[in-house]
């Protein structure tokens, strides 16, 4: 595909993932979402068709709960039925693959990380109208299933597992790197526009790992598309565009970052970048 093609099938799928992120939260289609981040680095990509096979797998999953009597029983047989029947698994051998981040090569090679995965479990729930939704847990994304008159049900998509406190716990230990008292806010429903820009942070840092700075400034951008007030994102696009040479624009949101923050550390290390900043823009005028 030509360049300039390429570059206009990019725009529209960023103008995509952006007219759904703006609906209202219980209106908000995450696998299409997920599949316009997709789009928007590789493309073009047939989202219609990918998800036509996140309608199939829920069609698919309708038998298997039906007669089920309470919300672990249906989140139960749900994680039965796309880990053990349509082998889904998380990928421990190569989390970093970047391609368990983008979600038409999660239902292509059928692995991926917990949010993606996550996202799965919740676009089948929703699609068989079960409450679903997503957990922004530290270190380890889930996914929440909410019934009236029963407690929430918590699912780790990863591993393919209902979990409970014990299991968060775990989680959490793991995590942080020390034992921490669980904290039941920290199940809260996180907000859909959350989790996508934790999924383009998740691609962002695999992209910087391997000096794929292009890539990183797209899903930067795409994170302050979708979370403009987000200063520390505002600094990290500032520090692509320097490490891609875009002096001008660089200094433009280090400058609104140390505006935003000026007494924390962050601020008083990056003033000598600043300076040096400064001084190239002026020589390239």
């Amino acid at each position: 595909m030509d360049e300039s093609l390429r570059d206009l099938e990019r725009e529209r799928a960023r103008e995509r993932l952006l007219a759904v992120a703006r609906l209202p939260a219980d209106q908000v289609d995450l696998c299409e979402a997920a599949l316009w981040i997709a789009a928007e680095a590789r493309p073009p990509l047939p989202v219609a068709r990918y998800l036509e096979r996140v309608d199939r797998l829920a069609e698919r999953a309708r038998p298997a709960l039906s007669g089920a009597a309470s919300a672990v029983e249906r989140a139960t047989r749900l994680v039965d039925f796309l880990y053990r029947e349509e082998g889904f698994a998380g990928n421990s051998d190569d989390y970093y693959d970047a391609r368990n981040s983008y979600f038409d090569q999660v239902l292509d090679r059928r692995t991926g990380i917990p949010i993606t995965l996550s996202i799965l479990w919740i676009g089948v729930a929703q699609r068989l109208n079960l409450d679903a939704a997503g957990v922004a847990f530290p270190g380890h994304f889930l996914a929440r299933l909410e019934t009236p008159g029963e407690a929430a049900v918590l699912v780790d998509a990863f591993h393919g597992r209902v979990v409970g406190i014990p299991e968060c716990e775990e989680l959490l230990q793991r995590a942080l790197g020390q034992p921490t008292r669980f904290d039941a806010r920290l199940t809260r429903p996180a907000p859909p526009r959350e989790i996508l820009a934790r999924v383009l942070r998740n691609l962002k840092q695999i992209h910087v790992r391997t000096e794929a700075f292009e890539a990183a400034l797209r899903c930067s951008e795409g994170i302050l598309a979708l979370q403009p007030e987000d200063p520390l994102e505002l600094r990290d696009r500032g520090l692509l565009y320097r490490a891609l040479q875009c002096y001008g624009p660089a200094l433009r949101d280090l400058e609104r970052f140390v505006a935003l923050l000026p007494d924390g550390e962050q601020a008083a290390a990056l003033r000598p970048v600043l300076a040096d900043l400064r001084r190239r823009a002026r020589t390239l005028h």
